[in-house]
């Protein structure tokens, strides 16, 4: 019997071949002042550390909008298809690597250098594994991990041997990231929810007023023990002939104030992460929804041209020093989607393609619209609608076209079209 593996209570495995002590995360709650002594650690000029700001980051990222713009971010960006070419054509060694599992993560974790200020990204395209070095440990304006992240005075150099065959730094030094100008909404927004949570709970149910007669010995208690096991919303307990008058802050406009602030903080974070807000929240008009959708294309765009240069500028190096023989000319890039119509659209196209430009081959309307043409039907039917027609003009004599009608499906209206190319 094989003998089972003890792991060990403790033992944590390293992600990645970069040696360091990874570290709990800390999730305590946090406020304003959190984010302010996290900024101050991340930008120091001499000891810069991340771990706490990172953490925040992390705390912050569970927010179920920020995982919605956060995701229409990475999206545009591992959605498509990429490939590797040179002089115009796929090259297959590099190319069969951009289908792949670990080049998705690749993607993610470049764009998301944008989003969390920078990615230290472990590739290893022979084993076609990746891994992001936790980035608490990562102190890019030194160029340096740090084993333990709170100690700044010992590192390691990832863009010395051998780490530097391995592993790629994406990022701007000393930016923060956008996740930086979200955070504060975020703890805002946690804060009035709570404070919604506390006035839902208070002025949600009604309150309950008992009288109790105090010349009635044990009157007080035993009205008392009643309001406690009657429900748990508040209640109060008041001699007979005494009056209670409770100022309600409740109703449907306390409530809106909340809602309101809980709105405006997920707006700016859209305009944090993308620009706008009409595509994730509902707009007032049709023409503003498009010019804020127009905003978030642009966006993705520029992060589509970023994302193939870093892949070109950086990786393409990488693949070389881990063996890969690199054409002169090849480059990483996005292959372009054709927009998707509907058949009456794409019917209408080739038809007038077919009728201002050149005729179309019979082929090629069969092939993409599956249909089979009957020509000798097609010139039955025309040679009856001649005879019909001559028949009409003839004096006093009536013939009924519907003998000879009949209904026109597909490939009548596409012959209908070009039959003077094919008959």
């Amino acid at each position: 019997m094989a003998k089972k593996k003890d792991l060990g209570i403790g033992n944590v495995v390293n992600p990645t071949n970069i040696p360091i002590i990874l570290q709990p995360r800390d999730y305590s709650a946090k406020d304003l002042d959190s984010w302010k002594a996290a900024r101050a650690l991340a930008q120091s000029i001499y000891n810069p550390i991340r771990k706490p700001l990172i953490d925040l980051y992390e705390d912050v990222a569970i927010d179920s909008h920020v995982i919605t713009i956060t995701e229409k971010r990475i999206l545009p960006i591992t959605r498509i298809n990429w490939t590797f070419t040179a002089d115009g054509k796929p090259y297959e060694p590099v190319a069969d690597l951009t289908d792949k599992l670990f080049f998705e993560r690749i993607l993610k974790y470049i764009i998301e250098s944008k989003i969390y200020g920078g990615s230290l990204i472990e590739v290893d395209f022979k084993r076609q594994t990746c891994e992001l070095v936790p980035r608490g440990h990562v102190v890019a304006e030194l160029n340096a991990v740090l084993p333990e992240p709170y100690t700044i005075t010992s590192g390691i150099d990832f863009t010395l041997p051998p780490f530097n065959t391995t592993s790629v730094f994406v990022g701007e030094l000393w930016d923060l990231g956008r996740m930086f100008s979200i955070a504060p909404w975020v703890i805002l927004k946690r804060g009035d929810v709570g404070d919604w949570a506390t006035f839902c709970e208070v002025f949600g149910m009604p309150s309950r007023v008992y009288f109790y007669d105090p010349n009635i010995p044990g009157n007080y208690e035993s009205v008392q023990k009643q309001a406690k096991e009657t429900g748990s919303n508040a209640w109060a307990v008041l001699p007979i002939g005494s009056d209670m008058k409770q100022e309600s802050g409740g109703g449907k406009q306390g409530s809106d104030n909340f809602k309101l602030l809980a709105e405006f903080c997920n707006a700016e974070m859209s305009k944090a992460m993308l620009g706008q807000t009409m595509t994730t929240e509902s707009g007032s008009s049709y023409s503003q929804s498009k010019v804020h959708g127009e905003t978030e294309d642009d966006i993705n765009a520029a992060d589509r041209r970023f994302v193939e240069r870093v892949l070109n500028e950086k990786f393409i190096p990488l693949l070389i020093a881990q063996g890969f023989s690199i054409p002169e000319k090849g480059r990483f890039h996005a292959i372009e989607q054709e927009e998707e119509l509907d058949k009456s659209q794409q019917l209408e196209i080739d038809l007038k393609l077919h009728q201002q430009v050149a005729p179309l081959p019979l082929k090629h309307f069969e092939e993409k619209y599956n249909v089979k043409f009957d020509l000798q039907a097609k010139k039955e039917k025309d040679k009856q609608k001649e005879q019909a027609q001559k028949q009409q003009q003839q004096p006093n004599q009536h013939v009924k076209l519907s003998d000879v009608k009949r209904k026109i499906n597909l490939a009548d209206r596409v012959l209908s079209y070009f039959s003077d190319f094919f008959l």
